[in-house]
């Protein structure tokens, strides 16, 4: 395969090669210990001081949910397409760089390199839950596409390049519905670069088990954004054989679940389900031929949404936003592989900063791959 041998320098980087060599690991800080001060009855002498009672540590959890787009093959910018609204009527349409929607920063041209896929991380959405004893806390929120460009966010963040931030996020412990959210037409979505407007879209995602986010004085549901990059290449690496698709997984990372081959067909759906192959072990996934299978996956991609973290109401929002794009008759992909991306390789795709750091960061990403005509 062309490109297998650069894809495993890549990945061996993130999460240890198939030859057992380990990637780079983040380091973990350790707090400090608070020493304990005793309560005397005796007053204040000269040079004491009091022992300030100690803030509560916050204690929290983000939740994220997403798909990353991929053409097999495609070097040039990428057109979305599939969920999302035009963002003037009729179909998307390529911008050049210049004016950027509110909120946006200028979009840049950006060229791949020879060897590199433009991905599109598509729609992700994060939730954030409180653990008790917090019942509120603020935060601090920075998203990174390395080499790549953001496209939509909201609520407005302060965008730099390839990274927007929202600073001092305050979230509480009652849900709450969306304050506003952008219309297609409207202000937040128009000019967007690739002719799409996803934000249009984000009042359908709202769930009643998080917590309320509160940025620049209005009320949110949750945070959004979307944009593309490019490489480093996705943990599986794929090249046509035919109709067929010879496939190998890279990393040490163990998969999740299967892949899925959904093929569509004069208005029939079909999807042929093929278990990994070892690491570094070449695999071979032909063309779906049975319609037989369409609910048997459908039930396993619901299932290890909620497996990998999701609660029940954000599994049900990606249902509602992805589900019909991905097994329904008329969806704009015709020949696609479908595999979840493991958590620990979501960052290099978007990389995601919390401050102060939660207990908890569930990022569950499907990766769909376009697979052509």
């Amino acid at each position: 395969m062309r490109h297998r041998m650069r894809w495993l320098l890549v990945l061996g980087m993130l999460a240890g090669a198939c030859d057992g060599s380990d990637g780079d690991e983040g380091a973990s800080a350790e707090g400090a210990a608070n020493a304990g001060a005793g309560e005397t009855s005796a007053g204040v002498g000269e040079g004491e001081q009091v022992a300030q009672p100690q803030e509560e540590e916050p204690h929290y959890a983000v939740h994220e949910w997403g798909l990353v787009d991929q053409v097999l093959g495609e070097e040039a910018t990428e057109i979305a397409a599939g969920p999302g609204q035009p963002a003037q009527g009729g179909a998307p349409v390529e911008v050049a760089p210049g004016p950027s929607p509110v909120n946006m920063a200028p979009l840049p041209a950006v060229v791949p390199p020879d060897h590199s896929m433009r991905m599109a991380p598509r729609k992700p959405v994060l939730y954030v839950h409180l653990l008790e004893p917090t019942r509120a806390l603020t935060f601090t929120a920075t998203v990174t596409l390395p080499g790549g460009r953001l496209l939509e966010h909201w609520p407005a963040g302060e965008v730099s390049g390839d990274t927007v931030r929202w600073a001092r996020v305050e979230a509480q412990a009652e849900s709450c519905a969306g304050s506003a959210y952008p219309a297609r037409g409207g202000e937040g979505c128009t000019g967007v670069a690739d002719g799409y407007c996803e934000a249009a879209e984000l009042r359908t995602y709202e769930t009643e088990d998080g917590a309320c986010l509160r940025v620049g004085g209005q009320s949110y549901n949750h945070l959004f954004y979307r944009g593309d990059t490019v490489g480093p290449a996705l943990p599986l690496a794929l090249e046509r054989a035919g109709r067929a698709v010879e496939a190998t997984w890279q990393p040490e990372t163990a998969p999740v679940g299967a892949v899925l081959r959904v093929t569509r067909a004069e208005g029939a759906v079909r999807v042929r389900r093929v278990e990994f192959g070892a690491c570094g072990e070449e695999f071979r996934i032909e063309p779906a031929d049975s319609t037989e299978g369409v609910a048997e996956a459908t039930a396993e991609l619901s299932r290890l949404l909620r497996e990998q973290g999701l609660s029940e109401p954000e599994a049900q929002a990606f249902e509602r936003a992805w589900m019909d794009a991905l097994f329904g008759a008329d969806a704009r992909v015709g020949d696609a592989l479908l595999y979840f991306l493991p958590g620990e390789l979501v960052a290099p795709v978007a990389s995601l900063l919390l401050e102060p750091p939660p207990d908890e960061l569930k990022r569950v990403m499907l990766v769909r791959v376009d697979l052509g005509s």
